[in-house]
């Protein structure tokens, strides 16, 4: 190996992990930001939410990543590893919160009706999981796409990008 490789894939290298750092902390500033507010909307009841508890959980995956890469040189091996269980687990924490906030939307739209009507139920349930899926499903493509535009696809060859 020349030392102009040597060179050039360490620069690969550093410029993926501070990408991926930017990338962590963009992440883990919206998710404290939704933690922050869903923390707010609760203050008068007595125990968190499941989504609380998931949001946290996301905004702790990537402030630990954020650390991480923060931390020293890390291998890109070790960079692509932790991106791809850290992207996995917060599309997890995606699809829970999915779960757990249709259940209770699905009641409290029909606890709404005041006359309740059983032939009217399938509609507002579809409407509310529909809703609620749509919701996050943006949330998951706009995760996707900030890590498309932060980090570059291929450590070996840093391109020019906007931010």
């Amino acid at each position: 190996m020349s030392s102009d490789t040597v060179v050039a894939s360490e620069e690969a290298r550093a410029f993926l992990q501070a990408r991926l750092g930017l990338f962590a902390r963009v992440l883990a500033l919206a998710s404290v930001l939704g933690l922050t507010a869903q923390v707010v909307s609760q203050w008068s009841q007595s125990e968190l939410s499941i989504w609380s508890v998931l949001l946290a959980l996301d905004a702790g995956l990537f402030v630990g990543l954020a650390l991480i890469c923060r931390a020293g040189k890390r291998s890109v091996r070790l960079l692509r590893t932790l991106e791809a269980v850290v992207l996995g687990l917060s599309a997890l924490c995606i699809g829970v919160m999915g779960r757990g906030i249709s259940g209770s939307l699905e009641a409290m739209t029909l606890g709404a009706q005041t006359p309740f009507n059983p032939e009217a139920q399938p509609h507002f349930v579809g409407f509310v999981r529909s809703h609620v899926a749509l919701t996050l499903h943006f949330g998951l493509a706009l995760t996707v796409v900030a890590r498309a535009g932060l980090v570059p696809t291929r450590a070996w060859q840093p391109q020019r990008l906007l931010l």
